[in-house]
C-alpha cells in the first residue's frame, strides 16, 4: 500500500472529514515519493491505519495557496502536521516550531510522535510536551 496522494485544494476540507482517525499529512515541496520522510510515513501507514489517515500534498511553489506556508510555517522542503478532529495537534518537540514536524525524524521517533498526538487527541487535549527531543541524525 501506498500513501493516498491528494490535491493541496482537499486539504482542509479532508481535515474536518476525519473526525475519529488522526490525520497525518506530509506536505513537501518535491514531487517525487522516494523522499526519506515519504518512504518512512510509507512504512508507518502500514503498521497505524487502524487509527491514522496518512496523506501526501504536493506543495508548488507558483501556486496561489500561500496560506499553507503561512498556517504551518514551513520553511524546510517538507512538513508533517498532525491533525485530530479538524485541529491541530500541536506538539513540543525543542524546535520552536509546534505546528509541524520539520525535521528529519527515525522511524521509531515518529511513531510515537504519531501515538502521542493520537492520544492527546482522544483525550481532548490540543498542546502536549514530547518526552524527549528530537535527533539530527540525517
Amino acid at each position: 500500500m501506498a500513501i493516498p496522494t491528494i490535491p493541496i485544494s482537499k486539504i482542509y476540507s479532508l481535515i474536518n472529514s476525519n473526525k475519529d482517525n488522526l490525520v497525518v499529512l506530509l506536505l513537501s515541496y518535491e514531487s517525487s515519493n522516494d523522499t526519506i520522510m515519504y518512504l518512512i510515513l510509507n512504512d508507518l501507514y502500514k503498521k497505524l491505519y487502524k487509527f491514522t489517515s496518512i496523506y501526501f500534498t504536493q506543495i508548488d511553489e507558483d501556486s496561489n495557496l500561500n496560506f499553507i506556508s503561512k498556517d504551518f510555517y514551513l520553511e524546510n522542503d517538507f512538513g508533517i502536521c498532525l491533525f485530530f478532529k479538524g485541529k491541530i495537534v500541536k506538539m513540543d518537540y525543542g524546535t520552536g516550531n509546534n505546528m509541524v514536524i520539520d525535521f528529519y525524524a527515525e522511524k521509531e521517533d515518529l511513531e510515537k510522535y504519531i501515538m502521542c498526538a493520537y492520544k492527546c487527541g482522544v483525550k481532548g487535549k490540543s498542546n502536549t510536551l514530547m518526552y524527549r527531543q528530537y535527533k539530527e541524525k540525517y
